[in-house]
This record gives structure tokens, C-alpha cells and sequence, in this order.
């Protein structure tokens, strides 16, 4: 029989190894706990899937004490941010909450999202809003080419503009819809955005989604003003930093000048690219070619280019463009040359995010 003292050192051992073991087994429990609380409270919906930040500040690795949490969640600074009192989220959760964030990588480019915004700078990207997101979207195109306008008209930028707004509101995590209005040709639009394929679904990194839409311009003396149009986004990430995008357009009677000729559809092709340059800046650029049915007389292909900046649920985008035209029913039948000395001229969107 074994003697009494080696009894206790074999206990103390042991107890030692069992007080050890449930205490990581705890914390790995606590950290998925927590993962499940971040998904099941739609704090994704605002910090991104990794924490990693969105319309909301990042939280991956948070340099905050579970103390200062607690007061954030209990009493937000921000509006925005949901109370969560005791009723809503114990003590015990928000730990595991904690145990969640403190497990994530810091932010970086690799888990910040494919397509910062739901458009490029035209042209749809694959992704909606989130649940109960609302977007608010203002576009601006002046109407004086660059060189036209020259320094006397300060580059076009004291020109005619021709304005865009409209907004996006998530219905579901997937599922959107949208209305707006822009002053070029007084065009209403209305239709619904949906992800058919998100990235993640599968091992590629491919995203997939579909915008269906109507639009009616209201301006006088225009023929077929009604059309109806179909967009389907199809995005790759490349890497960390670089992604492209095509976009197929068809459209329903498009030509606004009635021409006796004219087909009654017509079929165009976007091609879009976005390169990351930090967490904060991209530099993004779209063609448009028309592939088919009504083509306006003398037309070009549509492009625009610019840089983007992206600060939590504000997306500001300063580009270049050859047209002045935004809406897909329009742009899918090419673009006039409107300059004389060129046809390059300045513009900029505004998107604001609010959760609802």
C-alpha cells in the first residue's frame, strides 16, 4: 500500500491538473460563447464579422478593459450603439463577449470586406447592407470638362452639375431595396438588390448578386420613358488588396430619342477593379461597354476612376469621369461626347450609413 504522504502529493497533483484543465477548457468555451452573442446581437451588422470594424469602430484584439466595455455596452457614448442592461446582457456575457474580442487578430486588410461600398463609383458591387442598415447616397456630376472649362472655370468645378440621390435600406441580411432620383433626364428609379452568393458560402472567393430595377424619366418631350433594367455583379478578390468586378447590363427600351431604328434593349458589359491602398483609402475604376441592341449614334464607352475613403459609415468617393450619366438604363447604351477640347470632367458621392 502506498504510504500517506504519497497519497496527498498524488491528490495535490491531480487537483492541480483539474483545476488547470476546465480553466483553458472555460476560456476557449467563453470565447465561443461569445462568438455566438456577437452574431445573435447583430453586432456584426455594424463591426464586421471578424470585429474588424465597419460602420462601427473595430473591436478585434480591443486594447479596452472588460471594465470600459461594460460602460460602453451599459452607457454608449453614441446614439447608435444599443443599451444593453443587465436584462439583456449579464455580467457572465458580456465575458465571453470580451473572451471573443480578445481572441480575434487586430484589424487588417485581410479580414476588412471585399467592396467597401454597395456601388463602385456606378456600377453595383455584389454586397447589400446588413438588417435594418439605411444608406443614404448622394452623386454629383459636373457638366464642364476639365480642359474646357480651363483654369477661368476652375476646371469644370464651377460648372452645371447634374445630382443623384437615393437611398438602400436592408430588409433582410441579403435583401435590399432602393429609391431615388437624379436631375439627368429627371429619372426616378426604383427596384430590390439581393446577394445570391456571398463570399464565404463557398471555398472560392467569389460574391454574386442581382439588382432589379425600374426607372421612368420624367423630363419632357422623352420617348419610352419608362424601362426596366437587370444588373448582375459578379466579384473576385484577388488578394488582400485587389478585387475586380463584372457587371452584365440589359435594359428595356432605352432610347429616350425615339429613333425609328432603335432596337428595343440593349446589352452592355461593366468591368470594375478596386485596389486597397491602407484600411482607409482605395483607388476604384469602372468601364462600360455596349455589347448589343440600341447603341446611342456616336457614343463611346463609359469609364470613371477615382480614389475612396472610407471612415466608418461615411464612404467618400472623388473621381474622373468621361459622362455625366448614373443610372444603368442610360449608361448601358454608351455615352456622348459632350467636350470639345475633351471629355473628361470632375465628380464625387457621398454615402452615409445609419442602422434603423
Amino acid at each position: 500500500m502506498r504510504s500517506t504522504p504519497a497519497l496527498l502529493l498524488g491528490a495535490a497533483v491531480g487537483w492541480a491538473l483539474l483545476l488547470s484543465l476546465p480553466g483553458d477548457a472555460a476560456a476557449s468555451q467563453d470565447a465561443e460563447r461569445g462568438r455566438r452573442l456577437f452574431v445573435e446581437m447583430e453586432c456584426v451588422s455594424c463591426h464586421g464579422g471578424y470585429g474588424e470594424g465597419d460602420f462601427g469602430p473595430p473591436l478585434a484584439a480591443t486594447p479596452l478593459t472588460i471594465e470600459q466595455v461594460t460602460v460602453q455596452l451599459r452607457s454608449p457614448r453614441s446614439r447608435r450603439m444599443p443599451t444593453f442592461d443587465a436584462d439583456k446582457l449579464s455580467e457572465e456575457q458580456i465575458a465571453d463577449l470580451y473572451a471573443f474580442l480578445q481572441s480575434l487578430e487586430p484589424p487588417s486588410l485581410a479580414r476588412k470586406r471585399t467592396w467597401w461600398g454597395t456601388d463602385l463609383l456606378n456600377l453595383p458591387t455584389p454586397r447589400t447592407p446588413h438588417h435594418r442598415q439605411l444608406e443614404v447616397h448622394f452623386s454629383h456630376r459636373f457638366s464642364d470638362t476639365v480642359r474646357d472649362a480651363g483654369i477661368e472655370g476652375f476646371f469644370g468645378l464651377d460648372s452645371f452639375a447634374f445630382p443623384g440621390f437615393w437611398l438602400l435600406a436592408g430588409v433582410t441580411d441579403r435583401v435590399a431595396v432602393y429609391g431615388g432620383r437624379t436631375s439627368n433626364l429627371a429619372t426616378w428609379e426604383l427596384g430590390v438588390k439581393a446577394e445570391l452568393l456571398r463570399e464565404g458560402d463557398t471555398a472560392l472567393p467569389v460574391a454574386v448578386g442581382v439588382q432589379l430595377g425600374g426607372a421612368f424619366l420624367d423630363a419632357d418631350g422623352v420617348a419610352n420613358a419608362s424601362r426596366l433594367t437587370v444588373e448582375l455583379p459578379v466579384g473576385v478578390r484577388l488578394s488582400d488588396r485587389l478585387a475586380f468586378e463584372a457587371v452584365p447590363i440589359y435594359t428595356t427600351d432605352p432610347d429616350e430619342q425615339g429613333l425609328s431604328t432603335s432596337a428595343g434593349h440593349s446589352l452592355a458589359l461593366g468591368l470594375g477593379a478596386s485596389l486597397k491602398l491602407s484600411m482607409t483609402y482605395s483607388l476604384e475604376g469602372e468601364w462600360i461597354r455596349n455589347l448589343g441592341g440600341f447603341e446611342k449614334p456616336g457614343a463611346v464607352d463609359q469609364w470613371q476612376a477615382g480614389l475612396a475613403i472610407q471612415v466608418g459609415r461615411h464612404l467618400f468617393q472623388l473621381l474622373a469621369s468621361n459622362s455625366v450619366q448614373t443610372t444603368p438604363d442610360v449608361m448601358a447604351g454608351g455615352t456622348f461626347r459632350t467636350g470639345i477640347k475633351s471629355n473628361v470632367r470632375f465628380g464625387f458621392n457621398l454615402v452615409r450609413g445609419f442602422s434603423f
